[in-house]
């Protein structure tokens, strides 16, 4: 953070001082694999031509994929 390093502020100073919270400075995205469902969206997808994204993900849900609405639709967009 530029404020620790150009005032020599800690971590709990320096986020106070930009209302920040240390929990959302500390936080590290993880990065999720996404190749098996992208190959199972892009076979449903082939087969079924006219299925749209809810339709698919409806598909996924009934064969055991655990995944959020949102996450079909950003991953059936691609």
């Amino acid at each position: 953070m530029h404020v620790m390093d150009r005032f020599g502020l800690s971590e709990r100073k320096a986020c106070r001082l930009v209302d920040l919270n240390r929990s959302s400075k500390q936080y590290k995205p993880s990065k999720r694999d996404d190749s098996e469902i992208r190959a199972r969206i892009r076979e449903l997808a082939e087969k079924h031509r006219k299925y749209g994204s809810p339709m698919i993900h409806a598909i996924l849900r009934r064969e055991g994929y655990v995944l959020n609405h949102k996450r079909t639709e950003r991953i059936y967009r691609e």
